[in-house]
């Protein structure tokens, strides 16, 4: 570029940086001073999941503060496309299991973590793509700012001693009032932080270069305003009758050169209002219909004028309108009753001690390309025409308008000179400050999606939880399986060790082709899951072992008090002589000692004939003869129990031991590391053995105490509820609950017998859940962290990899009974994967 372009575009810049008016900041108290003698503060907070009365009172207080004339605040919602920091905490967990040795048998380890890397990567092209193919959703990362800003009653700065001491005294009033507002936001339920200077400039730089990374550059030596636009950046503004603005220059990668903004102003306000139809603004909740669909910047502006002139003002108006309302006027105008009826309520509610504001809403859209601007703001409009919003696309002041809505810029001159802004009360603009965003999830072992386009985490190890146990509950076709899997590859590639035991393979292919380790137990496998093996203190296990030596005796029945007593002597006896070598042979030679003297009853002799099939000579023997070598060394192991279906009764026991014998393992291990168990199909064992229910509420309440957790996997709650008094403990003792689609009777049956302590909210998202088959399945997700829907999507590959159905599965179930090799079956789903892309 010559000399005199050079000249140009310094020239274009220092242009621009007259509209920005913070020169300068207060490092230690966290202010910024503007040049048209004005201090300000700006706090970043985290949006609210939901909203109560006690929040929307909080809300009302604050906006209805006597402010000095001509304080402006602005509460502002920016969605960002930025998702590296939420990608890198999900990523950054994975490198540091990956910098562990892995001393398992298996290397699923890093199978899983390539995978999630994937998914990472997946989350960072959603920015810019669709994440389902039927709806305009494009993943985004919310953050939220309120700033408040009075005038300096200097009106001319001189420099003299006297005015230093005066603006002095008028920061600390002005702390005082921060303060204030800050102790109101937080009975709100908003938490918020004062923003310092180098992230002032971080966040301002971000709306003019929105596609780039944060920039938190900080020269202390220059005016703040001067280090927000780089030399040769450039924005066309000054054509009036131009309906975008267009950036350039901004951006140090030069495919982000270029940007687009359109804007939305404020036209009228709906007549009734709340914030929960504020939170609409910003997309359908539901997620299917119209939504933003790129990057935006949603902001409310009050302004608080001379309340005395104000009122006057809107006294004198009110009379002029009385006048103009007589006979039968008002039927014949409807502009003249609507204007009527708002002088009224503005009255009243000034006679009630509300403050009198200027309030003015704008959304502003960014995107690379002014014809995907055009196209979203085609559907939005007649969205918020739909919610009784009047939203105008903005086109003559879109540069104005578009200053103004950044942070700390706009000024009383600039609000008046705009005519952009309604009155109202404060109480009624407090219903329209975007405070509310969708519940975005605890922790980042788990990445799923909101509907509207958050990132969500989920982490069953999350702090607020009192322990780790979980469950599923999913009617066929919901999605299920692909969220198990997805559940098991984020687990695993943390380190953590998982065991899924499952009856119909929809986990093992994943885990074979992960390289992971699938035990199928038969009758030929030669395991032993002698129960006292590994036992180090028999009290502790003395339940569970007993619970399972019930089930060996009466397979479809609970234990009795009578029978778990006579089994408590016989272990106790056996023990003391032999200790953890003891095995079921033992018990059945101690029962058949028993004098008739002892056992009047004779039910020790009957208990003992009825353990003969699991006896050394018994035909079940062989499972629970000498000592226990059951083994599962692997990340992740699925325990296969399909080919024992045929033998319901040996099936249960195997299953019940097999949990005892995990248990067990998280309990000696004691050396950090998490633990998992998953069981599959545990529904149907509930529905069909009491025993069961009993067994895994023990477990349930052990297994906390060594960092471990146990997934039950069910179809419905009724599975739960309607067989086994033991449901209730299950659930109290599972502070993480993953429901997908169930059915309405399911659903009423659960409510009217109050199976979970769900309020008002929780019963809805229930209701709501819905699966789209290859696109996505939603999960209402309830924690005591919080409550909300989540998506799982997943890209073709894991589509190939999870699904139980379709020409993809069959290939593949078909390769594994022959036997193929994990690098066989990856590239036979890279194939599948490749077809369903190109289609």
């Amino acid at each position: 570029m010559n000399i005199l372009g050079t000249i140009g575009e310094l020239i274009r810049k220092d242009e621009i940086s007259e509209y920005l008016t913070v020169s300068a900041s207060d490092g230690k108290d966290v202010l910024f001073f503007e040049e048209e003698l004005a201090i300000g503060s700006l706090l970043r907070f985290n949006a609210l999941s939901g909203a109560s009365d006690q929040t929307q009172i909080a809300l009302n207080t604050v906006c209805n503060e006597k402010y000095p004339a001509g304080t402006i605040m602005q509460i502002i919602q920016f969605g960002s496309p930025n998702l590296e920091q939420t990608v890198h905490q999900y990523t950054k967990l994975r490198d540091i299991a990956e910098q562990q040795p892995n001393t398992d048998s298996d290397n699923s380890r890093d199978f899983c973590i390539d995978s999630t890397r994937s998914r990472a990567q997946a989350f960072l092209d959603f920015t810019r793509d669709r994440v389902v193919p039927s709806s305009d959703v494009r993943l985004t990362e919310t953050n939220s700012y309120w700033t408040l800003k009075i005038p300096l009653t200097i009106k001319e700065f001189l420099g003299t001693q006297k005015e230093l001491d005066q603006i002095q005294r008028e920061i600390e009033d002005f702390k005082i009032m921060r303060a204030r507002l800050m102790s109101q936001l937080q009975t709100a339920g908003i938490q918020s932080y004062p923003v310092e200077t180098a992230e002032y400039l971080a966040i301002m730089r971000r709306y003019f270069d929105v596609y780039g990374d944060w920039d938190w550059r900080w020269d202390p030596q220059a005016q703040l305003c001067d280090q927000i636009m780089p030399p040769g950046s450039h924005i066309k503004w000054t054509d009036k009758t131009n309906r975008y603005l267009h950036l350039s220059g901004f951006a140090d990668n030069e495919k982000h050169q270029r940007l687009w903004c359109g804007m939305l102003a404020i036209d009228s306000y709906p007549k009734s209002a709340s914030l929960i139809e504020m939170f609409e603004m910003t997309g359908d909740p539901s997620g299917t219909g119209p939504q933003i669909g790129m990057p935006y910047a949603l902001c409310t502006t009050v302004h608080y004028p001379d309340a005395m002139i104000k009122e006057q003002k809107i006294r004198k108006g009110q009379v002029i309108t009385d006048r103009q309302a007589f006979g039968p006027m008002l039927r014949w105008s409807e502009s003249l009753r609507h204007k009527y009826e708002g002088f009224a309520l503005m009255g009243r509610s000034i006679a009630d001690g509300d403050a009198p504001v200027e309030v003015g809403t704008t959304l502003t859209l960014f995107n690379r390309s002014r014809n995907e601007i055009h196209g979203a703001l085609a559907r939005i409009i007649p969205y918020y025409n739909s919610l009784g919003w009047r939203m105008r696309q903005e086109r003559y002041l879109v540069g104005v308008s578009f200053f103004n809505q950044l942070p700390l810029s706009p000024s009383p001159t600039s609000i008046l000179q705009t005519h952009r802004y309604k009155t109202m009360s404060g109480t009624h603009a407090a219903q329209f400050l975007p405070v509310l965003d969708e519940w975005q999830g605890s922790g980042a072992a788990v990445l799923l999606s909101t509907r509207r386009g958050r990132a969500f985490g989920l982490d069953f190890y999350a702090p607020e939880n009192p322990n780790f146990n979980w469950a599923v509950i999913a009617e066929a076709g919901s999605g299920k399986s692909f969220l198990l899997q997805r559940l098991q590859m984020d687990y695993v590639s943390l380190g953590c060790k998982v065991w899924n035991i499952d009856s119909g393979g929809s986990s093992a292919r994943a885990c074979m082709i992960s390289g992971g380790e699938v035990l199928s137990l038969h009758r030929e496998s030669k395991t032993s899951l002698n129960p006292f093996t590994k036992v180090q203190d028999i009290d502790d296990e003395m339940s569970m072992i007993i619970s399972l030596l019930g089930k060996m005796v009466e397979p479809d029945e609970k234990i009795k008090a009578m029978d778990a007593a006579i089994f408590m002597e016989a272990i106790k006896s056996c023990w003391s002589h032999k200790g953890p070598d003891m095995e079921i042979g033992d018990l059945i030679q101690y029962l058949n000692n028993q004098t008739p003297e002892k056992d009047r009853s004779g039910r020790a002799l009957e208990l003992a004939k009825l353990l003969m099939p699991f006896g050394p000579i018994g035909s079940y023997g062989s499972w629970f003869k000498g000592p226990n070598n059951f083994r599962a060394d692997a990340s992740w192991t699925v325990l296969e129990l399909s080919d024992l279906k045929t033998n319901p009764h040996l099936q249960a026991v195997v299953l019940m031991q097999l949990v005892n014998a995990i248990k067990q393992e998280m309990y000696l291990a004691r050396d950090g590391r998490k633990r998992m168990l998953i069981v599959e199909e545990a529904g149907e064992r509930l529905r069909t053995d009491p025993g069961f229910a009993g067994f895994m509420s023990e477990a349930y309440s052990q297994v906390r105490k060594e960092a471990g957790s146990i997934g039950l996997v069910l179809q419905s709650l009724s599975q739960l509820y309607n067989h086994t008094k033991d449901g209730e403990t299950i659930m109290a003792n599972c502070p993480s609950k993953l429901l997908l689609h169930q059915t309405p009777e399911t659903l009423n049956a659960a409510e009217r017998n109050e199976w979970l302590n769900m309020n008002a909210y929780q019963r809805s998202i229930a209701r709501q859940v819905h699966t789209v088959k290859g696109q996505y399945s939603e999960i209402a997700v309830f924690t005591p962290g919080g409550s909300g829907i989540a998506r799982l999507v997943e890209g073709a590959y894991n589509q190939a990899l999870f699904t139980t159905e379709g020409p993809a599965f069959h290939e593949v179930m078909k390769a594994l009974r022959k036997g193929a090799t994990p690098h066989e079956l990856h590239e036979l789903i890279e194939r599948y994967s490749l077809a369903t892309d190109e289609a």
